[in-house]
């Protein structure tokens, strides 16, 4: 895979575990290593941009535009299940309603 491709997982391997950066497993290099990789990529935004990259690829994989729009749910048109009807939750008003 290469010298890049094996400090990429490792930095995977923290977010996926959630290990702190002192824990990591005996085969990896010291964690000062690892941690050092990762900060430069920080500082020098590529992380940002192969997310970026990534959310653009899966995008255009499932037929969308490759630049995500945003959009807010207002709570009035959000649909409830039946178990807040059947408790009769009715969106934080003051009366328990009908």
């Amino acid at each position: 895979m290469g010298q890049v491709g094996n400090r990429i997982n490792r930095v995977f391997y923290i977010i996926k575990s959630g290990c702190p950066w002192r824990m990591l497993p005996k085969d990896f290099p010291p964690y000062s290593t690892v941690q050092s990789f990762y900060r430069s990529f920080r500082i020098k935004r590529i992380w940002k941009k192969v997310l970026v990259t990534l959310v653009k690829i899966i995008r255009i994989k499932a037929g969308e535009s490759k630049n995500p729009s945003y959009r807010s749910i207002d709570s009035h048109g959000v649909k409830t299940t039946k178990a807040c009807e059947q408790r009769r939750i009715n969106g934080g008003k003051k009366n328990k309603g009908t």
